[in-house]
């Protein structure tokens, strides 16, 4: 009987929620929770009520209230914040957090509940001291402080992660993770330098000083191959040092902790052997990987191996062997929705549609290179070399698209800004014209012009429905608009 009642309570507040009428709604199912307080499915009712009313007072209550039972963390999660809309609010739902802490202090739920919201409401320094509170009570020897620096780092926030994985190295004897976390404090330490635009080489020397200490401390481990793989990557992005990335990624294979990692390293040199323009050495390394461990299965190794593939196809496009090239990237691109195959097929687009233009096809894998060896002067008189041998034609105007970036890239802005805009002045209907529109955005930007900036991206939205470059537009306008 009672169960029929409480149901007649629910129909009636769902029958005037859908009238609007949710003051009602709320009424009627408040009544229903005075005689049924043990009817979840009312609690349930109510808090979804108080969501869309954005009622967070009485809407924070009712959702903590159910979570006590129910313990259901990724609806409560969605619910809470839904309704963070105003600082009001989160004062509002952190002191109902406290109030809940006090009467249950040592509930993992609830504190991974709270940790969660003090990370969403950028209260990191009091979502560290509760994840604390959860390593001490869930004694996971230092996991969850290692985990919440991992999610700290990965978001950017770089700060809190240092202190996150400090806390981990500081356990000493009595964490698993002591390597790892000095392993990840000094990558954030990279990454944080790195984000500021602002590194010095004194400061990465230093950083490639704490990765040998750490493979010093924990020789033949994985974490030598990772200190390892970083050391390269530094000496060659920031020092330019190719022998010195080439003698650390041959110490990682020569260490051969596992099929994964060698491949990995493998290819690094190839790729670095390709920027150094000893094309030949690059392919012996390729064709090392690809003799050796080709015919493997394992789902591990799959993602490295393609790329080993795509590797090889690059190199065959350099040599102008177009033929055997596109042979190897319509085998990548049969495994859908991975980041090589994507690579692959816009190779195959692009060979495939200007097959009839050779000599604008070789200028073009000419310009590539030259690109990614870095040579950019080159590169860009490649590419307009390509623009002259098949203007009107898609490999054409992508070429000017590339000229235009690497002038954006070289702060050539009245340059890039002059090739965009007589690109789509002279053409009707311009192949490239949305990822022109957004390159004149990004140029706008950075001249400080945002009001122009929001026009291009605005024309790119009106114009090009169906743009790769849509969401990017869209979330430039909402930024630039809240600045103008």
């Amino acid at each position: 009987m009672g169960n029929e009642t409480s149901e007649v309570h629910l129909r009636l507040s769902s029958l005037l929620a859908s009238l609007k009428l949710f003051d009602k709604a709320v009424t009627v199912l408040k009544s229903a929770k005075s005689k049924y307080p043990k009817d979840l499915t009312i609690s349930d009712a109510l808090a979804r009520l108080y969501v869309i009313t954005g009622n967070y007072k009485d809407g924070i209550n009712e959702i903590l209230y159910l979570f006590n039972s129910d313990k259901n963390l990724p609806l409560t999660q969605g619910r809470i914040y839904t309704l963070l809309s105003n600082p009001e609010a989160v004062e509002y739902a952190d002191k109902a957090f406290q109030k809940e802490m006090k009467i249950s202090d040592n509930n993992l739920q609830l504190l991974s509940l709270y940790s969660w919201f003090l990370r969403v409401t950028k209260q990191f320094e009091k979502a560290l001291d509760v994840v604390e509170k959860i390593e001490s009570v869930s004694k996971t020897r230092g996991l969850k402080l290692y985990k919440f620096g991992e999610d700290s780092k990965r978001d950017g926030e770089y700060d809190i992660a240092l202190k996150a994985f400090q806390k981990v190295i500081s356990m000493g004897k009595n964490t698993d993770y002591r390597h790892a976390a000095l392993f990840m404090y000094t990558q954030t330490v990279e990454e944080k330098m790195q984000s500021s635009n602002n590194v010095t080489k004194e400061e990465t020397r230093k950083i490639i000083d704490s990765y040998k200490d750490i493979i010093k401390e924990f020789p033949r481990s994985r974490q030598e191959v990772d200190c390892r793989v970083r050391i390269a990557e530094l000496e060659n992005t920031v020092f330019n040092n190719t022998a010195g990335a080439i003698e650390e990624l041959q110490k990682v294979v020569d260490l051969n902790y596992n099929s994964l990692t060698v491949i990995e390293a493998l290819n690094k040199l190839s790729e670095i052997y390709i920027k150094t323009n000893e094309l030949k050495l690059s392919e012996d390394v390729v064709n090392k990987v690809l003799n050796k461990y080709g015919r493997q299965t394992n789902n591990i190794t799959a993602d490295e191996l393609d790329k080993s593939r795509y590797l090889k196809g690059e190199l065959l496009f350099y040599r102008e062997e177009i033929d055997s090239a596109l042979a190897i990237f319509k085998e990548l691109s049969v495994n859908k929705n991975t980041d090589i195959a994507n690579d692959a097929l816009d190779k195959i687009v692009l060979i495939e549609q200007n097959r009839e233009h050779v000599a604008a096809l070789n200028m073009y894998s000419k310009a590539e290179l030259a690109e990614m060896q870095n040579n950019i002067a080159a590169a860009k008189n490649y590419y307009q070399s390509v623009v002259q041998y098949a203007p009107n034609e898609q490999i054409g105007e992508q070429s000017l698209i590339k000229a235009a970036e690497i002038d954006i890239k070289q702060s050539n802005y009245d340059e890039a800004n002059k090739i965009l805009s007589q690109y789509l002045n002279d053409n009707i209907y311009p192949m490239f014209g949305d990822n022109a529109l957004f390159l004149l955005g990004n140029i706008a930007e950075k001249q400080n012009d945002k009001e122009r900036a929001i026009d291009y991206y605005s024309k790119l939205l009106a114009n090009y429905t169906n743009s790769l470059f849509l969401i990017e537009a869209r979330n430039r306008i909402k930024e630039l608009r809240v600045k103008v």
